[in-house]
């Protein structure tokens, strides 16, 4: 495409079609989903519905992610593949059959809460970077750093479980993540 005229804008407009948090999330699922691909010997594209048929097995498996919270994890693979002109797997009959089985067999099972708490060491390094860098007594610190966590994550299983170092910082105004 780059030797034609606009070929190299076109690939850089392409490049920059999704958000940043849309590409960050479909390069964290699509590598989860190519990582199961090479444990059990697979090559990841082209897939089959059936290898994503049995991903979703293996996530389900996991307990960590609810039916309701698959589609993120559809769309990249689906995305990933369109975007290398193969057909798109995570469609179709067999994967919507196993999202609902997913859904039911949660429903069912009244499926016991599996968040995992924020790890203690993210924590401390959060309060550490804001002692650093705001004049302020650690348990404000920690009051602060609760209600915004609880605000930020209510709810969502899947938010704090890779949560890195560099997913947040502290300024004199603000914290974020």
């Amino acid at each position: 495409m780059g030797a034609w005229g606009g070929g190299t804008t076109a690939a850089l407009l392409a490049a920059q079609a999704r958000e940043s948090a849309t590409t960050y999330a479909y390069s964290r699922h699509w590598a989860s989903f190519a990582h199961w691909c090479g444990k059990h010997g697979l090559q990841p594209l082209p897939a089959t519905p059936l290898m994503v048929a049995a991903y979703l097995g293996a996530v389900a498996e996991k307990g960590t992610v609810a039916a309701a919270s698959l589609q993120p994890y559809l769309s990249a693979i689906n995305s990933v593949h369109a975007d290398f002109g193969f057909e798109r797997p995570a469609t179709g009959h067999l994967v919507s059959l196993v999202r609902k089985g997913m859904a039911r067999s949660q429903a069912l099972a009244r499926t016991v809460d599996t968040r995992v708490p924020l790890p203690a060491e993210a924590v401390l390094v959060v309060l550490a970077r804001a002692e650093e860098a705001l004049d302020m007594p650690l348990h404000r610190l920690r009051e602060h750093f609760a209600v915004v966590l609880a605000y930020l994550f209510m709810g969502r299983q899947d938010s704090t479980t890779l949560l890195a170092a560099s997913d947040f910082g502290i300024d004199h105004q603000f914290l974020w993540l």
